[in-house]
């Protein structure tokens, strides 16, 4: 992750942790492959620990098909996660990076620290203790087995390139497992981050 791309010296302004200074930052994601991908453009899902924040695309670069690269944009300081999936492939994780947006209310990692502490308990009171857990209706997507894939199968989606390009709507995130299931793996124990 960096600040800034050149296309003289790639990525400027390497770090894990940045600074918002205005209502959103942009920042440059290059993703390495170890072995050339079935697809042109991957997806990376940005999170906090209490939701998904958005979804935005890393294109293939023409001269070296093993690297992707493209822009996300932030709007609030907190502890972040990237995932990067391929196309509408929400289990297939190829890659996960922790980074820490700080601002002027929150400036240090260890206020950002609080603060995810404090969205994860309101989330977990926000469903009533005296519920039962037979009582909660879940989609049916959610209790189908996902077929397995390999990286090695084409897709037959046709890449097009978009004026909007960097920031795009994922249909029925909140269905995925991406939320709940593996925010606990994702983030770990806040006292580590």
């Amino acid at each position: 992750m960096g600040k800034t791309f050149s296309p003289q010296q790639g990525l400027i302004g390497r770090d894990t942790v940045f600074r918002l200074t205005g209502t959103s930052q942009l920042l440059w994601i290059e993703y390495r492959t170890p072995y050339r991908l079935a697809w042109d453009t991957l997806w990376v899902i940005v999170r906090t620990p209490d939701r998904i924040q958005g979804a935005f695309r890393l294109y293939r670069v023409r001269n070296n098909p093993l690297l992707y690269r493209g822009q996300i944009r932030i709007l609030a300081a907190s502890i972040y996660m990237a995932l990067i999936i391929p196309p509408c492939q929400y289990r297939q994780i190829l890659a996960k990076k922790r980074f820490y947006i700080t601002d002027t209310a929150y400036p240090t990692i260890a206020s950002l620290r609080a603060k995810a502490q404090s969205q994860i308990a309101q989330a977990q009171t926000s469903i009533p203790a005296d519920i039962r857990i037979e009582d909660i209706e879940l989609p049916p997507e959610a209790l189908l087995p996902t077929p397995t894939e390999t990286l090695d199968e084409k897709i037959e989606e046709e890449i097009t390139l978009e004026d909007d390009a960097l920031d795009i709507e994922v249909p029925d995130l909140e269905a995925s497992d991406l939320d709940e299931d593996t925010l606990e793996e994702d983030f770990g124990d806040l006292e580590d981050l």
